[in-house]
């Protein structure tokens, strides 16, 4: 849309001063008329990045972006016994929130968490309450407190 109001209003600027428009020759009505259009496709493109900034921010885009740059996490493993290890692939803190079993939160975990709180590189696990036997497919989905989450799938051999 930016777009369009510049090169519409560059265009318009370019045929005036050719003298498509009308065959007025006095140069200080040109000059005056771009002037004015150059400062109304100033205003509109300000008006309109505002708008655009404006929306992003009441819709906490932005600050949902913007804090979750460089927290990542990894689900390393998952073993017939329950086991989940879940590492810190990011390049700050991450509070473990949840885990997720085939869609559902376990009512309980056979063990907690060993740390809920992952500094970069470091690995927390737990151990689920139900154990898994060949053929078992599981979607194990782990998030934390601040919306980053992995998920992944697993078919037991």
């Amino acid at each position: 849309m930016l777009l369009y109001v510049c090169y519409s209003s560059l265009l318009g600027l370019v045929l005036y001063s050719f003298g498509v428009w009308g065959n007025k020759t006095d140069k200080s009505i040109k000059i005056l008329v771009i002037i004015v259009l150059i400062m109304v496709t100033i205003i509109l493109g300000w008006i309109i990045f505002g708008f655009i900034y404006s929306y992003f921010t009441i819709t906490g885009y932005m600050d949902s972006t913007t804090t979750k740059v460089g927290k990542a996490i990894a689900i390393q493993s998952v073993a017939k016994t329950g086991e989940v290890y879940v590492q810190n692939v990011g390049d700050s803190q991450v509070t473990i929130a949840d885990i997720y079993v085939n869609g559902t939160i376990p009512s309980s975990l056979a063990t907690p968490w060993s740390d809920k709180v992952l500094d970069p590189s470091e690995t927390g696990w737990c151990k689920l309450t139900s154990t898994f036997s060949s053929g078992d497919r599981i979607t194990i989905k782990v998030t934390t407190t601040d919306g980053t989450f992995t998920e992944f799938t697993k078919t037991f051999p």
